[in-house]
């Protein structure tokens, strides 16, 4: 998650699954040109302590640690807890 600077706000990543998305676990997947993969991302704003929400205005996404990332405006409402969720990569999620 990026601010409207696009740099990273602080945020705590948790890989799993979420109230949005079953995690199928990780695993070793090949794409072939054209092929798509998908993960889950969620973020509940969650309001514990009376301090300042953190909020994002972007996603940066890359296939590997080190690559070229890819950014996405996306309004997040982290809450105060700043917890993200997020499943592993697969060519379609579980159900």
């Amino acid at each position: 998650m990026l601010n409207g600077r696009r740099q990273p706000v602080k945020a705590t990543v948790a890989r799993g699954t979420s109230y949005l998305a079953i995690d199928p676990g990780p695993a070793r997947i090949r794409l072939n040109t054209g092929e798509t993969a998908l993960a889950a991302i969620a973020w509940p704003n969650t309001v514990e302590v009376a301090e300042d929400k953190v909020s994002g205005t972007y996603l940066a996404i890359a296939p590997r640690l080190g690559e070229p990332r890819l950014i996405w405006p996306a309004d997040t409402d982290l809450g105060t807890t700043a917890r993200v969720a997020l499943t592993a990569w697969r060519r379609k999620l579980p159900n």
